[in-house]
């Protein structure tokens, strides 16, 4: 080991001392808040919307929060579930969707496929022009067409689906964002405005969850197959190439609700198997789940910010609870006008350490009709509805969310970071 490694293991060493002692001091935290309101169970989406919490540990605290079980949308019988599994190229994604297909079968639903629509295109017409490539207008034009296609398709599809009836989801092998990866900004935003959409109408109102595995080229490039030669010679994408395509692809995302991305941590099985088991676990079906993290830093401008991010906002508000140990929040998020909304049950059993552990975590999409109107009729006159803006990014192949509470009443911390992963402790908002 060389002098720099031995520098960077020593430091990476404190660091992890540090935020050991800091999660034993959030834990107690923790638990203070739990023995005081006993509906904050240190679950921050029952947290963020109480009234009168007292005020947050300091910033640099480890705020540590475990599900037993990954929130999961409550099934109904009209709906129709979108999954996007997107990812750089030689990710895994055809094995995956094999797999997927397969594994939801077996658990009784039906599954339509949305095929990858540029490949349809493509072949259809003999393949793409290379003259196109140095042509921003001849690009912007070609994938405003693949948009139109694979908006058209995607909505066909699903009315389809819906005919079915029972449990259906549609499996979308890449979503309407996707072409964002092969583009310039500006041929890609000419793109968008061709097609009479905005980028967060695309992300935000026609998917339910987005999965991005990453390209075999960042972090496993023994296994990254292209050119003349290899097994896949119609890829033509060097190993720097399809890394950038790859980062590209994981901005195009970020800023919806339910995104994961899926690194090259693990081997191949075991990465295919983490793309089933998010998927799985957000559908209600049964499946191991580990922690989510949460980690309390310091609040960063957005002109000292310097990882590119989307900012969406959301509100949160609690409503009346008709049962013991059951917690029912409505939520309002979106971007420049165009918003979700979504209504959330957390069940929770007690511990014989005092302690509350949550049981199930349930979700379903609302019309905004729906909304306003369990907003009206469901919500305590105390109750004060919580706003954060949320600043989506990825780093180093992690998808974070950084939660920044904008309430000034509450008592809650000012700035919180998400993340479904690991802390990487080479995070610049982590160290």
């Amino acid at each position: 080991m060389g002098n720099e490694d031995q520098v960077v293991a020593t430091q990476g060493q404190g660091k992890r001392r540090r935020s050991e002692a800091a999660a034993e001091e959030a834990e107690e935290y923790e638990l203070n808040l739990t023995q005081q309101y006993s509906h904050y169970a240190g679950d921050t989406d029952a947290g963020e919307a109480a009234v009168g919490l007292p005020a947050g540990p300091p910033s640099a605290f480890l705020f540590l929060d475990t599900h037993a079980l990954s929130t999961s949308f409550l099934w109904e019988e009209d709906y129709t579930y979108r999954v996007v599994l997107t990812g750089g190229p030689c990710a895994g994604k055809s094995t995956a969707l094999s797999m997927l297909r397969d594994r939801l079968r077996n658990l009784g639903w039906t599954v339509v496929t949305a095929p990858e629509n540029a490949t349809l295109l493509f072949t259809a017409i003999g393949g793409f022009d290379a003259r196109w490539a140095e042509q921003e207008e001849k690009l912007a034009q070609m994938q405003a067409i693949f948009l139109r296609a694979q908006i058209a398709m995607e909505d066909n599809l699903l009315a389809l689906a819906k005919m079915k009836g029972g449990k259906v989801v549609l499996l979308c092998d890449r979503g309407a964002l996707d072409g964002r990866m092969f583009l310039e900004d500006r041929a890609w935003e000419s793109a968008v405005q061709q097609c009479g959409v905005t980028e967060a109408e695309l992300r935000d109102q026609r998917y339910d969850m987005i999965v991005h595995m990453v390209t075999a080229a960042s972090g496993a490039p023994e296994f990254y197959e292209w050119g003349p030669g290899s097994k896949n010679p119609e890829r033509f994408h060097d190993l720097e190439q399809a890394a950038e395509s790859c980062r590209r692809g994981q901005e195009s995302y970020k800023g919806h609700p339910y995104v994961r991305v899926i690194d090259n941590s693990t081997g191949f099985d075991r990465k295919v198997e983490r793309v089933l088991e998010y998927i799985l676990s957000r559908l209600g079906e049964p499946v191991p789940h580990g922690r989510s993290k949460r980690v309390l830093v310091k609040s960063v401008a957005d002109e000292a910010f310097t990882i590119p991010f989307q900012a969406v906002d959301q509100w949160v508000q609690c409503l009346r609870t008709g049962q013991h140990g059951e917690e029912r929040t409505l939520r309002k998020r979106g971007q420049g006008g165009t918003f979700t909304f979504a209504y959330r049950m957390v069940r929770y059993v007690g511990g014989g350490d005092g302690k509350r552990r949550q049981m199930s975590k349930t979700e379903r999409h609302l019309s905004e009709r729906d909304y306003e109107d369990m907003l009206r009729s469901e919500t305590d006159a105390g109750s004060k509805e919580v706003h954060k803006r949320v600043r989506c990014f990825t780093y180093l192949d992690r998808y974070y969310e950084l939660n920044e509470y904008m309430s000034s009443d509450t008592g809650l911390p000012r700035a919180e970071l998400t993340l479904d992963c690991e802390v990487n402790p080479r995070c610049p908002l982590v160290a």
